[in-house]
């Protein structure tokens, strides 16, 4: 990974029409870019979430440059519309994000929900949907379209292939997805049962053992479709047209 100037970073930040921001707080919103120029941006916010002097945060995340923290400071904020305001943005910093697990993280893809125990914007009891991220020894992050904030304690329940999750778990952080209207939600597990420490420690394990360009183990497949599969199918045709893209 390379560091990135301050307005490599902001372009990389504004390289779509919208990208998301966050208040010191916490609170993620869409910012609509117009314009880019060297360590200034425009565009448009919330105008009741802006104001010239306050700080905001942007994150970037690529494979060039890693996931890096940019500091932002509101330079105007001028009437546009009775829900937004015109907004120029200053980059003024752009640092590693040290807030992030320093655990061993595992790539996890599928869908996770949880179910909201204590919320500052989420009702109790609500099932938050959710797409997860990655996993570790530690903790959690998922995709979420929920208005989640750092403190907010839920039950996580992910399903990782054949193994699944049910744990407590705290949002430690909240950050912008890549993709506007989302956000990333970094959890800490307050409560692991052993039984899912070990789990959690073979999906950890199988990660970290497999290879790129090793073969795929389909044994769990077979599994999962049960009966839709012919037993004396040696040469495994049927199955694979049961994955097969039309």
């Amino acid at each position: 990974m390379i560091d990135p100037t301050v307005a490599e970073a902001l372009a990389r930040l504004c390289s779509d029409s919208a990208t998301s921001l966050r208040t010191p707080q916490g609170v993620v919103f869409e910012f609509g870019v117009s314009t880019v120029a060297a360590e200034l941006a425009s565009g448009t916010a919330p105008r009741d979430l802006v104001a010239p002097g306050m700080l905001l945060i942007g994150e970037v995340c690529d494979e060039r440059f890693g996931t890096w923290r940019i500091d932002l400071r509101v330079v105007r904020a001028d009437y546009a519309t009775p829900e937004l305001s015109a907004v120029t943005v200053r980059a003024t910093a752009v640092r590693p994000d040290d807030s992030r697990r320093g655990d061993e993280r595992v790539p996890a893809g599928g869908i996770t929900w949880l179910v909201a125990v204590d919320c500052t914007e989420v009702e109790g009891g609500s099932r938050v949907e959710g797409s997860l991220q990655d996993l570790s020894r530690t903790g959690v992050s998922f995709v979420t379209t929920w208005p989640l904030l750092p403190g907010d304690r839920l039950v996580f329940h992910g399903r990782f292939f054949t193994d699944e999750i049910s744990a407590d778990v705290v949002v430690a952080s909240v950050r912008p997805s890549p993709r506007p209207g989302r956000r990333l939600a970094g959890c800490s597990f307050s409560e692991l049962p052993e039984l899912d420490q070990h789990r959690i420690e073979k999906i950890l394990a199988s990660s970290t053992e497999r290879q790129p360009g090793m073969p795929v183990d389909v044994a769990p497949l077979r599994a999962i479709v049960g009966g839709q599969l012919d037993a004396a199918d040696d040469d495994g045709a049927n199955w694979r047209r049961l994955f097969r893209r039309p």
